[in-house]
């Protein structure tokens, strides 16, 4: 299953609901788990972004219909980005020409 790394940032309706934030991620990632998605790990974090996950998804669309359907709430602006172990990183090395 691909890997993904998630980084969020609250809008400002995210941060005026900001004490029902730990429910709502709670939610997310029983949803998510309920999906076929692996939870690696979800920290809030201090810096550019509010809040980093670290998920497995069944799909690349899967994980395309997951971010749109969470951008949709209006809580939060997400950048994410497809990661690859150390292995996997050089299995695509050994493919160079």
């Amino acid at each position: 299953m691909p890997v993904y790394v998630g980084l969020f940032n609250f809008t400002e309706s995210g941060l005026q609901a900001m004490r029902e934030s730990p429910a709502r991620v709670r939610e997310v990632v029983h949803w998510l788990e309920d999906h076929g998605f692996d939870i690696h790990a979800v920290y809030y974090t201090m810096g550019q972004y509010d809040l980093i996950c670290i998920i497995e998804s069944p799909d690349e669309e899967s994980q395309i219909r997951a971010v749109l359907a969470l951008n949709q709430q209006g809580l939060f602006r997400t950048m994410t980005m497809k990661a690859h172990s150390v292995d996997e990183f050089a299995e695509i090395m050994e493919r160079l020409p």
